[in-house]
C-alpha cells in the first residue's frame, strides 16, 4: 500500500461513523442536499463565468450600431437584416442594465435551464443516478453553454420541449413560438419536434411566415448561402467540424441508446436528425438526448460517488481571459483589421469601431480572408495598406528586419499588450 493510499484511508477513518454511513449509503440524496448542490454549482458558474471569446460579445453591443451589422463590418457581405434581432435586443438590454454582470447572469440562467430540462427528461432514474446524469450532461456541454449564443439557448428550449408532458399543449405552443422568434435557423429544431408533438407544426409555420413577412424571400436565401459558405470557408471553423471529431472520445454514450432504443424510438429519430447535420455545434443537443437513454440503466450509486463527481465537475469549470485590456486600445470610430477572430470580437466589444473580419470569415471580402490566412501563418499581406484601415491588431506576424524595412514607413507600432501588437497605418 502506497503512502498516498494510507493518507486517504486515515482521512476517511477520521470521519465520524454516522457521516461515513451516510456517505456510503446508496439511498437517494435528500432533496435539501440536491438543492444545496444546485446552488453551489450555479454560484460557482456565476463566479467563474469569465467572458466569451466570440459571438456573444457582438450580441451584447449590437445596439450601439442600431442592430445593423453593416455599420460594424463594412468589409463584409452580410444579409440585409439582423438574423438574431430579438436575441440582440435581449442581450443589449442585459448589457445596458447589468454591464459586466450580463454574461455571468446569462450563463447561470443557461446552466439552470439545461439542468432543469435534463432533470425532467430522466424521470425514470433514481435520484442519485439522475444527479450523476445531470453532472455528466453539464460536464459535456458546459463549454457550449458558456458561449451565450442563440444556438445553445435554442437547444435548451428544444430539450424542454422534449421533456414536457404532451397534454400541456399551451406550453409547447409558447416554447415553439419562442424558438421561432429570435434565431433564424429555428426550423432546424422545430422540424424534428413535430415527430414528438404535432402541435409544433403551428409555431413552425407561424415562424416561417413571420420571418418571411419581416424580411422577405431573402430569409430563405440566407440559409442556403450560409450552408454553402460554411462548407467552403477558407478558414477552419471549429463548430462546423464533423461530429466524429468530438464524439470519438464519448462514443460510450451511444451504448445505452443502442441497447434501450425500443423504449423511445422517437428519441432515436431526434438523435439521428442532429447527427445527420455532421456538425460539432449540434452535440449540445445530441449529448442530452443520449443521456436520456442512460436513465434506464438504474445502477445503485452511493452518495460519496455523487459528491466526488460533483467536486470533479467544479474543478473543470474555470474562467476564461477577459477583454478589459482591449478597452481604448484604438481611438473611437477607427477602422481596424484583426488577424484573429477573437481579437476582432473583443475589440468591437470594448470600442466603438468599424472592424474586419466579421462574425463569419466566409462572409468577408476575399482579400480579408487572404490577409487573415497569411497573418496566421506569420506573414504580412501588403494589401491591408490599401484597404482603408487605420489600425492593424495582431500577435502572430513575424516582423523580420526585411519586412520592417519594406513597410516600416507605413506602419508605426503604437502599443503592445503581452503578445498583442497594435500598428498605426499611415496614409501614403
Amino acid at each position: 500500500m502506497t503512502r498516498q493510499q494510507k493518507v486517504w484511508i486515515q482521512a476517511f477513518q477520521s470521519v465520524p461513523q454516522a457521516w461515513r454511513q451516510w456517505l456510503c449509503a446508496c439511498e437517494d440524496l435528500p432533496r435539501i442536499t440536491i438543492g444545496g448542490l444546485l446552488l453551489i454549482l450555479l454560484g460557482y458558474v456565476y463566479c467563474n463565468a469569465g467572458e466569451p471569446v466570440d459571438d456573444a460579445l457582438r450580441h451584447l453591443v449590437a445596439y450601439r450600431f442600431h442592430y445593423d451589422y453593416h455599420i460594424a463590418y463594412p468589409w463584409a457581405t452580410l444579409p440585409s437584416f439582423d438574423c438574431w434581432y430579438l436575441f440582440d435586443v435581449f442581450m443589449g438590454w442585459m448589457h445596458r442594465t447589468f454591464q459586466e454582470q450580463a454574461i455571468p447572469i446569462v450563463r447561470t440562467l443557461s446552466c439552470l435551464g439545461f439542468i432543469g430540462a435534463l432533470w425532467q427528461m430522466c424521470k425514470n432514474a433514481s435520484i442519485n443516478w439522475r444527479v450523476v446524469i445531470i453532472l455528466a450532461g453539464v460536464f459535456l456541454v458546459h463549454f457550449r453553454m458558456e458561449l451565450c449564443r442563440p444556438a445553445p439557448i435554442e437547444s435548451i428550449l428544444f430539450l424542454w420541449a422534449v421533456a414536457l408532458q404532451p397534454k400541456r399543449w399551451y406550453w409547447h405552443m409558447l416554447l415553439g413560438l419562442g424558438m421561432a422568434s429570435f434565431y433564424y435557423l429555428f426550423f432546424i429544431y422545430l422540424i424534428p419536434l413535430i415527430l414528438v408533438r404535432r402541435i409544433y407544426v403551428v409555431p413552425l409555420l407561424l415562424g416561417l411566415f413571420g420571418w418571411w413577412s419581416a424580411v422577405g424571400a431573402e430569409f430563405f436565401h440566407v440559409f442556403f448561402v450560409l450552408t454553402k459558405v460554411s462548407e467552403n470557408s477558407a478558414l477552419p471553423i471549429l463548430e462546423s467540424a464533423p461530429w466524429l471529431v468530438a464524439l470519438a472520445g464519448t462514443w460510450l454514450l451511444l451504448l445505452p441508446v443502442i441497447y434501450f432504443w425500443r423504449k423511445d424510438p422517437r428519441g432515436i429519430v431526434l438523435i439521428v436528425w442532429f447527427l445527420a447535420a455532421n456538425r460539432v455545434r449540434y452535440l449540445e443537443t445530441v449529448y442530452p438526448l443520449c443521456l436520456r437513454f442512460a436513465q434506464h440503466l438504474c445502477p445503485r450509486v452511493s452518495r460519496v460517488v455523487v459528491l466526488a463527481l460533483f467536486c470533479y465537475l467544479l474543478s473543470q469549470i474555470y474562467p476564461t481571459e477577459g477583454s478589459l485590456g482591449y478597452k481604448g486600445i484604438v481611438p473611437a470610430n477607427s477602422k481596424v483589421f484583426c488577424v484573429s477572430m477573437t481579437d476582432s470580437f473583443r475589440t468591437l466589444y470594448r470600442n466603438d469601431v468599424q472592424i474586419a473580419p466579421c462574425m463569419a470569415a466566409a462572409w468577408n471580402d476575399p482579400k480579408i480572408v487572404a490577409a487573415m490566412k497569411q497573418g496566421l501563418k506569420g506573414e504580412f499581406d501588403p494589401d491591408l495598406l490599401t484597404m482603408g484601415f487605420d489600425y492593424i491588431i495582431e500577435s502572430s506576424i513575424n516582423w523580420t528586419p526585411q519586412l520592417m524595412h519594406q513597410y516600416g514607413s507605413r506602419l508605426r507600432l503604437v502599443s503592445t499588450q503581452h503578445a498583442l501588437r497594435v500598428w498605426r497605418v499611415s496614409r501614403p
